[in-house]
């Protein structure tokens, strides 16, 4: 029937969208088991296996939907009509023109469907069914009027399941049947063409290899050495300049997969992008079905050839850990082991065709889409959060992007030359920070935001433009010589330092002699994966692999072994196995969501997940069964914790995706104000205070202000480093770098500095300080400390400067095996999972006569390596540990033991020692502590809107407590620059404290007689003896000589030997030769007392000792 619709007549949405949504998540669980099923047959099996589950899952998406479009649910009303035809005496409704209310939909939507013969006011009349714009549809009419005239469609309809999602529910289908096993894969693979470079970032960390290889060597080491990139840098096999994407980041918006701008160049890719010849952005990435394959062209420009793969099959490169998979359907995909999809389209099949990066997904469902006009440039990018990025051009350059809806704004600008080269990039701040030139269509120089200017030369070689030298405005510079028939490069920098490299016909790094002479030599396997990589100082590390080219193995230099497996094609760690024989384990869903952890301990920590393919958390059980929940935005931010007390705190960001507040479990909140581009600039604290933050054109803070009345100043140089920091009080700190950007003077005046000197290794081998001690480093031929050697200060008196050395022992690992100074020798035994065992000190002949004693401890363990119990010279402290690694108990030496009892993730609320209670401790819902009992008295604790202390009481639990109440209480009160000001207690009355504006103490008062104390600072933060004075001829080398009455005395070493107060007490220091103070004998009136400390082989303090000289101590 078509009822007549009416004004205020209600309209209603199907539950289409929910079942279509039950419908994805049922198909997709069915392909991903079906595929997880045939892990064992082959992938290419699996993949048609998915094929079939595939269309069983359409079709339960199919019946999801058509189940949910059987429901409806009132969603809104009819809010306009016909001025003067009713209906029972209610507006008549009509098409095109009436309004409807929508709880689910803005803005306003109108009815689409009408009569197609019965017209009102020359509009179609409306009637119950009909449709309404946003897909709902009129849910009720007249019961006595009745329109026909068939149904007819004004307007367009939306669907009630949107377009975007049947896209991404397609796309969740295609990355479902591509999960599954590798059995049989790699075999399938033939036919591959290796890409003629290897990827110039294999050996930077976040790639396998390099996080690895970074175990052992420091990162510069790593990617000068092996990775083969000298300098700005420049690609020492091929003489290329390039420039790392990862340095290069132009913007990155916050999402889940973040929308990074990032730009890679290379000096001889051919390639003219949008940003000029050489230069490629994150979505230049095409797939092109050429000469029998299908050709990569990636983000540093390399081209892979893949053979072409059939549909429902996939092929895997082991060089390139990159799969590409033909669906079904035609559609060719590209991933990786980070399980990154790229979708390139559909492919026809015709030669030279060539596809796009239209679209990137992870697996569970997040993606950035990418809109392309008819020359194949994108001009829009999408997430599936809702992020639009608008790009614009000028004729064939990319001008700038911009974002457009939630926080709209440029994000960058680019300009050009006269040939359309890129010469200058411009944030969304405005600076600059980015600029280029160029000399024959190379790279002649690039200037960061700062001004560092960094300059190339270049030469014909071989054939080929190869940089010749590179020079910085710092002034480095590095001159490059290439042997190209038997592939070595060598390169010498402006000190004179040489480094030498040889490479194989895969431009892979073999073998490198770098700047400190230190050799270095590769081997790798026929997927070019290093499997054996030998250091200086006679160290070898080893790696073995999976068919997926995955690190399943790795061999140290001292021959110990570590296992790992992983999760399906990912590089999830399933499986952990260190050297000792602890084995770590994860669990994940099929959406490689992690489920639990368990450690070797067998405890299980576990994450909970919504009914979604979100791969947030909603919670996390710890192995005690404590609970903590999150909450997330569409972006993927956590907007909400919840700990395992029940307490939340709430997080807050801006249009941009920054933070804008944080609300803590007491309601207090704090508020961010960030720039553009995400730096904090403001922050308003919970009390109302703001701080302000300055940044340098790099980004780089430059200036820090506590409100108005302290400010902190920074200046940096070209590199950002910094070069002066002034604190509030004026005082200035000046640091100075080589032409290396080595640190080599600090100094806060001329008479109070610090002096460094290098090797060809930049290692620290001369340290000079403000008194004349001067400290020599020397390594061993793996770069390890192995002697420490301390010259004393120069003295008038002394013809020859007073020296003393410690020398170390290390094994391959570098871990220390004995140490050795005048005073003592101390031998170090460790676990294979590098943990301290046994240490043990013996004392030499000098030592001994200083006092210096034998000493041992050792360390037990658990097998997830957490302490259980310290054995030393007193007896054994044992630790009992709760599951959340916790000290629930600790038992003293002599039989002594406390019990500490917790609550959440391991506060304590209460200690006993046996029966007794020794304290009760009750806390605020940040878990800060405001009741104590101690006995028979019970202390409470109040804190300002900051966190700071503002008041503690202690009476009788019978007697009032709180702020100046109780038997002994204090208050505190702090100034704007959170220094303390005043504090007052029941006691001594109000003390005040005056402060200059870099936080010195500058005068402390006392009650109401207003006693007072007065002090003085030197600039480089030394107590002066008078507030009148100048610290000149007081305070000497920066050793304080005197204070008041006193006067020290120091040796070569910069100790105090000698302290005397007045003419009537005097006290005399004896240390050993790592400066540990042994001995300290005061001299009076009343006598002589001694007192000797004793250390255990760590150096801590583990005894004390009072008498008279030559009397038996008592020890404490």
């Amino acid at each position: 029937m078509y009822e007549a619709a009416r004004l205020t007549d209600p309209i209603a949405h199907t539950s289409a969208l929910g079942g279509f949504l039950i419908g994805a998540l049922i198909g997709v669980a069915l392909i991903a088991a079906v595929a997880f099923a045939t892990f064992t047959c082959g992938f290419g099996v699996a993949l048609l296996a998915g094929l079939a589950a595939g269309i069983g899952a359409t079709a339960i998406l199919g019946l999801g939907e058509a189940i949910g479009r059987s429901f409806s649910s009132r969603a809104g009303k009819i809010t306009s009509g016909s001025p003067n035809v009713f209906t029972n005496s209610r507006a008549a409704a009509y098409a095109t023109v009436s309004t409807v209310a929508c709880d689910k939909h803005n803005p306003t939507p109108l009815v689409a469907e009408g009569s197609g013969t019965v017209f009102i006011n020359g509009l179609p009349a409306a009637r119950k069914k009909d449709k309404i714009t946003c897909g709902a549809t009129i849910d009720d009419g007249s019961n006595n009027v009745v329109i026909g005239g068939g149904t007819v469609t004004y307007l367009p309809v939306d669907d009630e399941v949107p377009p975007w999602l049947r896209t991404t529910v397609d796309w969740a289908f295609a990355l479902a049947g591509l999960v599954g096993g590798l059995a049989g894969l790699v075999k399938a693979a033939g036919g591959l063409s290796r890409a003629v470079l290897p990827c110039a970032a294999k050996f930077i960390g976040g790639f396998m290899v390099g996080e690895a290889v970074g175990r052992y060597v420091a990162a510069p080491v790593i990617s000068r050495v092996m990775g083969g990139l000298f300098g700005q840098p420049v690609d020492v096999t091929t003489g290329r300049k390039v420039l790392l994407a990862q340095n290069e980041i132009d913007f990155v918006v916050p999402d889940p997969i973040p929308v990074v701008i990032s730009r890679f160049y290379s000096s001889d890719l051919e390639w003219e992008g949008t940003l000029g010849r050489g230069w490629l952005l994150p979505w230049d990435l095409r797939l092109q079905r050429r000469d029998g394959q299908m050709w990569l062209f990636d983000a540093q420009g390399r081209e892979t050839g893949f053979p072409v793969v059939p549909p429902g099959h996939t092929l895997y490169s082991e060089v390139e850990q990159r799969y590409l998979a033909c669906t079904p359907d035609g559609r060719y995909i590209l991933y990786d082991l980070n399980e990154r999809y790229l979708d390139f389209g559909y492919f026809d099949g015709d030669e030279g065709e060539t596809h796009w990066l239209q679209r990137q997904e992870n697996r569970t469902g997040q993606w950035i889409s990418y809109e392309r006009d008819q020359h194949q440039r994108v001009h829009t990018i999408r997430t599936g959060s809702g992020v639009v990025l608008r790009l614009h051009y000028g004729g064939s350059r990319l001008t700038s992007v911009e974002r457009l809806y939630d926080a709209p704004g440029a994000l960058v600008t680019y300009a050009y030359d006269e040939l359309g080269q890129l010469i200058a990039v411009t944030d969304a701040n405005g600076h600059v920070v980015r600029r280029f030139s160029y000399a024959g269509g190379l790279m002649a120089s690039h200037t960061n935001a700062l001004g560092l200017e960094s300059r190339y030369e270049w030469a014909d070689v071989g054939g080929k433009p190869r940089v010749m030298a590179c020079s910085s405005s710092e002034g480095e510079r590095a001159e490059f010589r290439y042997d190209l028939p038997s592939r070595q490069t060598w390169v010498r920098d402006e000190l004179g330092r040489t480094a030498h490299w040889v490479y194989d016909e895969h431009l892979q790094i073999t073998q490198c002699t770098d700047l400190d002479g230190g050799t270095y030599t590769l081997e790798y396997s026929a997927a070019g994966q290093p499997t054996s990589i030998t250091l200086p100082g006679e160290r070898n590390i080893a790696f073995e692999y999976d068919d997926a080219g995955r690190i399943v193995g790795e061999t140290d230099p001292i021959g110990r072994h570590t296992q790992a497996s992983y999760d399906g094609n990912s590089v999830r760690i399933k499986y952990l196995t260190l050297p000792g024989g602890a084995r770590w384990r994860s669990d994940y869903d099929y959406l490689g969501r992690l489920l639990q952890t368990i450690d070797p301990l067998e405890r299980v920590e576990r994450f909970e997940y919504g009914t979604g393919l979100s791969p947030y958390p909603l919670a996390r059980i710890d192995a005690r069964g404590g609970r903590q929940g999150y909450a997330w935005n569409a972006r993927g931010q956590l907007v909400a914790y919840t700990d395992c007390s029940g307490k939340t705190t709430r997080y807050e960001y801006d249009a941009a995706g920054y933070l804008a507040a944080v609300t803590d479990a007491l309601g207090q909140r704090t508020r961010f104000d960030n720039l553009p581009t995400g730096e904090l600039a403001r922050a308003i604290l919970p009390d109302g205070s703001v701080k302000e933050y300055v940044y340098d054109a790099g980004g780089l803070l430059a200036e820090h202000r506590n409100g108005s009345a302290q400010h902190l100043l920074w200046t940096r140089n070209a590199r950002g480093q910094v070069v002066e920091a002034v604190d509030p009080a004026g005082g200035t700190l000046r640091y100075q770098y080589d032409v290396r950007g080595r640190l080599v003077r600090l100094a806060s005046d001329e008479k109070t500095r610090y002096v460094f000197d290098y090797d060809s290794g930049d290692r620290l081998v001369r340290e000079l300080r403000p008194d004349g001690v001067e400290r020599h480093l020397r390594y061993d031929a793996a770069g390890e400390l192995a002697e420490l050697e301390k010259l004393g200060a120069p003295t008038p008196a002394a013809t020859e400067r007073a020296s003393r050395s410690t020398t170390f022992k290390r094994d391959k690992m570098g871990r220390l095996l004995a140490q050795s100074t005048a005073t003592s020798i101390g031998t170090y035994a460790w676990n294979d999972d590098d943990r301290l065992v046994h240490a043990e000190r013996k004392p030499t002949d000098l030592g001994a006569a200083l006092g210096v004693t034998a000493s041992t401890v050792s360390f037990d363990y658990d097998k997830a390596g957490r302490l259980l119990a310290e054995h030393g010279a007193e007896g054994t402290v044992a630790y009992e540990l709760d599951e959340l690694d916790n000290i629930a108990a600790l038992a003293l030496p002599h039989q002594q033991r406390l019990d500490m009892l917790m609550y959440g993730s391991g506060h304590v609320h209460q200690i006993r020692a046996g029966d007794r209670i020794v304290s009760d401790i009750e806390r605020d819902d940040l878990h800060r502590e405001v009741l104590r009992t101690q006995g028979r008295l019970t202390q409470r604790i109040g804190y300002d809107l900051l966190g700071r202390r503002s008041w503690q009481a202690a009476a009788a639990p019978s007697s009032p407590i709180g702020p100046e109440q109780g038997r002994l209480w204090r208050s505190y009160r702090y100034n704007p620059l959170d220094e303390l000001a005043e504090q007052t207690d029941s006691v001594r009355g109000t003390l005040a404290f005056e402060h200059d504006a870099a936080g010195h103490l500058l005068r402390r008062t006392q009650g109401g007689d207003l006693a007072q104390e007065q002090f003085a600072w030197d600039a480089a933060g030394n107590l002066l003896d008078n507030i009148g004075r100048k610290s000149q001829g007081l305070v000497d080398g920066n050793r304080l000589k005197v204070w008041q009455d006193i006067r020290y005395d120091y040796d070569a070493w910069g100790n105090v030997i000698h302290k005397r107060k007045g003419s009537h007490f005097s006290q005399r220091f004896v240390y050993d030769a790592e400066d540990r103070l042994l001995a300290v004998t005061s001299e009076s009136p009343a006598g002589t007392v001694e007192t000797r400390f004793d250390y255990d082989p760590l150096g801590r303090r583990i005894a004390s000792s009072t008498g008279a000289p030559g009397a038996d101590y008592v020890q404490r």
